[in-house]
């Protein structure tokens, strides 16, 4: 079942399998850009001094548009994909490490390739198992049908492993 704009909230699975990956003492300041229910922010906060966590969809501000006046230590969020390379791109104006969850398939295509010439991967973590997404109040659950990763940008040093590692 297809929602509109994009309004899948992260399995929490997805984002705890992080965990051993991650020098939490070295995330002091996260952000968590398009949080949807704020799953990922909510687990956010028991690892960081500070979250924050934002939806336009909730009455937020647009991230796109948002003016960054604070460096984060860790960008950490699963976007919509419609605009997911708008996304990457506006995060490096927030944090030098930014992790999203995205389909593999956005390594390829040509509009996508300056993106990663620019900015080269530090980390590619697979996930192992396909995501099953679900729609506000639960609605609209379903595995989805491509392979998904944590592609990460780790500028601050944050992970403690690099290249491409399966989860």
């Amino acid at each position: 079942m297809k929602l509109s704009n994009d309004n899948y909230y992260t399995p929490k699975w997805c984002y705890i399998v992080l965990e051993p990956f991650v020098w939490w003492k070295k995330v002091t300041y996260a952000i968590e850009p398009c949080c949807g229910d704020d799953r990922i922010g909510t687990w956010l906060r028991t690892k960081s001094k500070e979250v924050t966590s934002n939806e336009s969809r909730n009455g937020g501000s647009n991230f796109l548009t948002r003016y960054n006046t604070f460096w984060y230590s860790l960008l950490l969020s699963n976007p919509p994909y419609s605009q997911a390379k708008e996304f990457v791109e506006h995060g490096f104006k927030f944090s030098k490490t930014c992790c999203w969850l995205l389909p593999l398939s956005f390594l390829g295509t040509q509009g996508r390739k300056k993106l990663f010439i620019s900015h080269p991967l530090d980390a590619l973590y697979v996930l192992t198992e396909r995501p099953a997404f679900e729609g506000p109040s639960g609605k609209g659950k379903q595995t989805a049908n491509s392979e998904y990763a944590w592609f990460i940008w780790d500028g601050n040093k944050i992970f403690n492993k690099h290249g491409i590692v399966h989860i």
